[in-house]
């Protein structure tokens, strides 16, 4: 998981990211984490890809429409809150303007 310190960089760079935790999501099942992203027109941006793979996964075989979700893995990234929290704001923006209008599904940030 990313810390909130790194959701408030992207927050500061000009990024609409908001953490989990500061949403009152601390503790709840990744199902709930993509409903509330669902509902509210979000990305989630995780390194939890196994689960959130097979969520999503579910919810095509359903036909449910959910929130894109970014796989971003903190081994790609620089080591140190601060640099990471850069690179990752980086890659996040050069996503964003790649995917103006994600499909609704997984998204592998490079």
């Amino acid at each position: 998981m990313f810390s909130p310190a790194v959701a408030r960089h992207l927050t500061d760079v000009g990024h609409d990211a908001q953490h989990g935790r500061d949403l009152g999501l601390s503790g709840r099942t990744d199902d709930e984490v993509l409903d509330r992203a669902t509902a509210e027109d979000r990305v989630v941006v995780t390194e939890n890809a196994v689960d959130f793979v097979a969520l999503l996964d579910a919810a095509a075989s359903a036909g449910a429409v959910t929130a894109p979700v970014v796989l971003a893995l903190k081994r790609t990234l620089p080591a140190g809150a601060g640099a990471m929290a850069h690179e990752l704001a980086k890659r996040l923006a050069r996503w964003a303007d790649d995917h103006p209008d994600p499909y609704r599904h997984v998204h592998w940030l490079t």
